[in-house]
This record gives structure tokens, C-alpha cells and sequence, in this order.
């Protein structure tokens, strides 16, 4: 009994004990999962500017050294697309400069072509009217000779007709 009885004792003393160090494991994985939801939070919360879907990696789990790989890692790749960004933007923008100055250059030269255009086109009616002019006086100078001829083989044609009437009556 005596045996039996310190069995029982030991028995129930270490029952106690293990269920106070089941108490403190526990507690301790309370305190552990509690410490790796902050730092998963944490984690998240450094990570979101960088990455689009940032739960899917065991931020609690991983040590420091491999969350600061991801972490530079991330900040890398996001600082490589925001400079990708800047040199599209930037591309496009020479891009619709150039487009510009060529567009500047196009009215430019139209400008030039037009201008070209009307001085030749006032040369030419220019021209025109000197030509038309030129014409008109060789017109009215034929028309004077033709009249000063008229005038002469009239005159000439009155003379023979006299003449020939002189010549009748002689």
C-alpha cells in the first residue's frame, strides 16, 4: 500500500507538473504564433508598395535574411519597372516631339510652297497682261497699218482713178 500510495504521489506530482509545463509549451506556442502573426503583418505591411499579392509568401516563417532577399529583391524589380515606365514615357515623349517639329516642318514647307505658288502666279498673270498688252498695241499698230494702207491704196486707187480719167479725157 505504502508503495501503491507513494506511486500515487509521485504519479500525481508529476501529473501536475506535466500539465503545468503542458500550460507553459503551450503558452509559449500562443506567445511563438502570436509573435510570428505580428511579424507576418508586419512583413505584409512592407511589402504591399512592392508586390501586388504579398500573402502568398510565409512571411512568419521566414527568417530575416531571407524576408530582407525578398524584400530587396522586390524593391529591385519594382524600381527596374517604375524606370521601364519612365523610359516608355519618356520615349513617347521625344517620339511626339519629334512628330511635332516634323509636322512644323511639313506646314513649314507648305507655307513656302504656297507662298512659291502665288509669286509664280503673279509672275505669270504679270506676264499675262504684258503679253495682253503687247497684243493690244500690236493689234491697234496692225489695225494703224492697215487703216494707213487702206487710207493709201485708197488714195493711190483715187490718184489711178483720176489719172485714168485724165487719161479719158485727154
Amino acid at each position: 500500500n505504502l508503495e501503491q500510495a507513494s506511486y500515487n504521489v509521485i504519479k500525481n506530482s508529476c501529473l501536475l507538473a506535466e500539465s503545468a509545463l503542458e500550460e507553459v509549451e503551450k503558452a509559449r506556442e500562443k506567445k511563438e504564433a502570436a509573435r510570428k502573426e505580428a511579424l507576418r503583418i508586419e512583413r505584409l505591411d512592407l511589402l504591399k508598395p512592392y508586390c501586388d499579392n504579398p500573402e502568398f509568401y510565409p512571411l512568419g516563417e521566414m527568417d530575416e535574411s531571407g524576408f530582407n532577399d525578398l524584400l530587396n529583391g522586390m524593391k529591385l524589380q519594382a524600381e527596374a519597372k517604375v524606370k521601364a515606365e519612365q523610359d516608355r514615357l519618356e520615349a513617347e515623349r521625344l517620339l511626339a516631339e519629334q512628330k511635332e517639329k516634323e509636322r512644323i516642318a511639313y506646314e513649314a514647307e507648305q507655307e513656302r510652297i504656297r507662298k512659291e505658288n502665288e509669286a509664280l502666279k503673279a509672275e505669270s498673270e504679270r506676264k499675262e497682261k504684258e503679253l495682253q498688252k503687247e497684243r493690244e498695241a500690236a493689234a491697234k499698230k496692225l489695225a494703224e497699218e492697215q487703216a494707213k494702207a487702206k487710207a493709201e491704196a485708197d488714195k493711190i486707187a483715187a490718184e489711178n482713178a483720176a489719172k485714168l480719167k485724165a487719161e479719158k479725157e485727154r
